[in-house]
């Protein structure tokens, strides 16, 4: 199911593609070998221009071919693992757009510090507790939590 961001904008496909140019760029930064760092850097006019003497339309386009680049770079460094790296990217993606549910019901006769403890487990396991309901027998306590996902550990990434 796609979901559309408050501002119009489709999030979900924009999303992934940033998050597979990030990968890239962190693969293509820790792959340099002795081979590029022997390069001499380009002397084109366009590369040593400053940012401040391009109209936009040219600093639009410098920056178009210099993803059009990297893009490339990137599917050659993935080679054909670059299908299935998109797939799981696409799905952990979508993990950030979704909820998981869980239903517990307890004992009514359950005494304060026992309801605490319980509560305090179901935080524990990153469940958040937005709804209890009474009945004669059970107290139901409705939960919710975002499906865990490798892109929590983006954080984690110094310089990201």
């Amino acid at each position: 199911m796609r979901e559309r961001h408050y501002t119009g904008f489709w999030s979900i496909g924009a999303i992934i593609q940033v998050h597979i140019l990030l990968v890239g760029a962190i693969m293509l930064n820790g792959c340099n070998d002795s081979t590029n760092s022997s390069q001499t850097p380009s002397t084109s006019t366009e590369s040593s221009a400053s940012p401040t003497a391009l109209s936009v339309p040219q600093l639009m386009e410098l920056l178009s071919d210099r993803i059009q680049g990297a893009s490339g770079e990137m599917q050659q460094a993935l080679g054909p693992q670059g299908g299935v790296i998109q797939e799981r990217t696409r799905e952990e993606v979508e993990k950030l757009f979704r909820w998981e549910y869980r239903v517990v019901e307890t004992d009514t006769a359950m005494a304060a510090a026992e309801f605490e403890k319980r509560l305090g487990e179901l935080g524990n396991e990153g469940w958040e507790c937005f709804h209890i309901s009474n009945s004669p027998q059970s107290l139901r306590i409705t939960c919710k939590r975002r499906p865990r996902s490798a892109l929590n550990y983006l954080k984690l990434i110094p310089g990201l």
